[in-house]
């Protein structure tokens, strides 16, 4: 035993500092599960047993060796190990199954809690399957439609209902899923414990049974509701059948037809340009709409979009607007009456297409659309009060910016918006799209502000991000610390001309683009367009070149994802 006791006494002294975690946590196991009772071992008299098994179960000569100790211990620990790893993962298990079980009983609580019309709602919720992604506004319609949503003064039964479904992502019986494009939740999801939950208390309520896969039920009960799940999983692409889609076609006098519509998702390009005016014209009439989506308007003159116009201003309850001219070529100028639109201060979801404004629309204003999350606009040319007016719309998530090409437009004076540290630009903008603009941004010499410019090609840019123009590009000066600017920007598209860089071989502005991504903390992935009309090859591989090193300078330059593609 001396020999023993010198060959191991080190190793069983740090075996007892291994097992001893092990030991105080399987001590418990046996008032938790009788079952593994007997896979519970005392560590002490483990290790005792070891070594005086690897004694006197040695033969003479092991005994004698070290090594073969060593060697017979090595064994014996590495079963001990493996056994006390098995016994870990039951604990591990066991304590996730308590966990678990406080979880269901909590959620069950929480639903005796609830008031009796949200109960009702989220019951409804065991008609889906798990993992399933519901519809946010096809289950409010479903609600609305059973009866579950209570009338209350001054509020449509969808609101109301929207409301509930707030009310239940509060109280954590159902878990929203928020859009990464404008930030709104659109879906949820039932967590499959409270999806089992809420199985259990529909069938002991009769209030709703699934079916099986033969169609038939396993309840011997009258049957309140049916759901059969592999329909629904069938239906998934169109959860919204009960509405019109942007594919279902308008007959004429269609809206003097129904009453208090709250949404609309239509196409009139098969009318007359007659119908299409009194279609535009009716439009006001809806005054309940939420949801208004017209595809196939076509080419509208002054008068029709005067007639749009004053419609749209009768829609004062409007969150969601979708107009799409669906022109194969062109799109037509906006008049001057776009000037004067009073647009729902609800509004979310804006976008226009086929429409071209010369500049920022003045409707586009922080005051007029406090909760504008998604713009998709036409524009020509980028002042700096429209784009002091974007970047302040505070819950902005996703902005895109399509260059329209008005003849005038050529040799304007880009616009820079210089940004102080302190200032609340873009908040929360998310996506930044670009379509033919040029986008550069600086921290200033004083490190306590940066400057902003969104150009296009033909526009006189990027003066101030010229900083060849002082010192020849030589410049020793220690580089300001980056002002955060977008702060929750993760992906920005845009375009860069590359003849507006360079000519003939050499950069004719700033050395980085006049783009120091690093005033984007947040930034994942960047797609730029390489604009190659009238541009050398060279040229345009050293603009690539260059975004390639600028992209590398981002404090997150492992996370970030460069694209860059040419015409």
């Amino acid at each position: 035993m001396d020999i023993v006791a010198g060959a191991v006494g080190s190793i069983v002294s740090k075996l007892g500092e291994l097992l001893h975690g092990e030991y105080k946590l399987q001590k418990g196991l046996p008032e938790q599960i009788e079952e593994a009772s007997y896979d519970m071992y005392d560590m002490e008299d483990i290790l005792d047993a070891v070594l005086i098994d690897v004694v006197e179960g040695a033969a003479p000569a092991e005994t004698e060796s070290k090594k073969g100790l060593l060697k017979r211990l090595k064994k014996k620990m590495a079963r001990l190990l493996k056994k006390s790893k098995a016994l870990h993962d039951i604990a591990g298990a066991i304590e996730d199954m308590k966990k678990r079980l406080q979880e269901v009983s909590g959620r069950r609580d929480s639903y005796y809690d609830l008031p009796s019309h949200l109960k009702t709602c989220l019951l409804y919720l065991s008609v889906y399957p798990e993992d399933y992604e519901i519809e946010k506004d096809s289950l409010i319609w479903k609600w609305v439609a059973e009866g579950f949503i209570d009338k209350k003064t001054g509020t449509s039964l969808f609101q109301q209902g929207e409301e509930y479904f707030h009310q239940l992502i509060n109280r954590s019986m159902i878990h929203g899923m928020e859009s990464e494009s404008d930030g709104i939740i659109h879906h949820c999801r039932v967590h499959d414990m409270v999806l089992d939950l809420l199985r259990d208390l529909a069938g002991e309520e009769n209030f709703i049974t699934i079916s099986n896969e033969d169609g038939g039920t396993s309840s011997q009960h009258k049957v309140g509701r049916i759901a059969h799940q592999k329909r629904i999983l069938l239906d998934q692409s169109h959860p919204d059948g009960h509405r019109c889609d942007e594919y279902t076609k308008v007959p004429d006098g269609f809206l003097q037809k129904v009453m208090s519509l709250e949404e609309l998702q239509i196409r009139v390009d098969m009318l007359s340009f007659e119908s299409k005016r009194k279609f535009l014209k009716e439009l006001g009439n809806q005054s309940l709409l939420r949801v208004l989506r017209v595809i196939g308007i076509g080419r509208l003159d002054e008068s029709v979009q005067a007639k749009l116009l004053k419609s749209l201003g009768n829609l004062q309850e409007l969150q969601h607007l979708h107009l799409d001219c669906k022109l194969l070529t062109g799109s037509t100028p906006a008049s001057t009456e776009w000037d004067k639109a009073m647009l729902s201060e609800h509004l979310r979801h804006l976008l226009i297409h086929g429409i071209r404004f010369p500049c920022v629309p003045s409707f586009i204003d922080p005051t007029l659309l406090p909760n504008l999350c998604y713009l998709d606009l036409c524009v020509d040319h980028m002042d700096e009060a429209g784009l002091r007016a974007l970047g302040g719309l505070l819950e902005l998530c996703f902005l895109i910016i399509v260059a329209a090409y008005y003849g005038t437009a050529s040799h304007k004076q880009a616009a820079v918006v210089n940004i102080a540290a302190h200032d609340v630009f873009f908040p929360k903008l998310r996506s930044l799209r670009l379509y033919g603009w040029m986008v550069q941004l600086a921290t200033n010499d004083d490190s306590a502000s940066a400057s902003l410019s969104i150009w296009r090609e033909g526009h006189d840019a990027g003066i101030v991000f010229d900083s060849n123009a002082e010192d020849g590009g030589c410049s020793s000066r220690v580089a300001p610390a980056p002002v955060a600017v977008m702060p929750n920007l993760h992906d920005l598209w845009f375009t860069v001309p590359v003849k507006a860089f360079y000519k003939d071989g050499r950069a004719t502005r700033s050395d980085n683009l006049g783009l120091d991504l690093e005033c984007l903390p947040s930034l994942r992935y960047v797609l730029a367009h390489l604009e190659c009309k009238g541009a050398l090859a060279n040229d345009v591989n050293k603009a690539e070149a260059e975004l390639k090193r600028i992209a590398e300078l981002h404090p997150n330059s492992s996370a970030l994802t460069l694209n860059v593609y040419h015409d």
